[in-house]
């Protein structure tokens, strides 16, 4: 078979597959920069992401959730079948602006699932 723009990869998969890449990269660049800076500011409640987490689930009546530490940078997510809000140890037990962010962001996945 002939393939004239070498092997069907022509100069359109830039558009597919290349800008998207770069635009994943760059956000993932963004998150990363923020989550440094802001990381170290530290709250002014000087509570842990873990201890924000536990009271808005609290303030939300939601008692069946567990906050774990995870050891994944930056791996923070709510998994709604093992009803688990797992926190990376950088936001489980940080007081910092960046981790209380974090923490209740994850929350509201967990208050949207309930």
């Amino acid at each position: 078979m002939f393939y004239p723009y070498g092997f069907g990869f022509g100069s359109h998969w830039l558009l597919y597959i290349g800008v998207p890449l770069i635009i994943a990269l760059w956000a993932q660049f963004r998150v990363s920069s923020a989550f440094r800076k802001w990381g170290e500011v530290r709250a002014s409640s000087n509570i842990t992401g873990a201890e924000c987490a536990r009271e808005i689930l609290e303030a939300a009546q939601i008692r069946d959730v567990d906050v774990v530490e995870t050891n994944d940078f930056l791996g923070d997510h709510y998994d709604p079948t093992s009803k688990k809000l797992c926190l990376s140890s950088n936001v489980y037990n940080t007081p910092s602006v960046a981790a209380l962010g974090i923490a209740a962001h994850e929350t509201g996945h967990a208050i949207q699932h309930a």
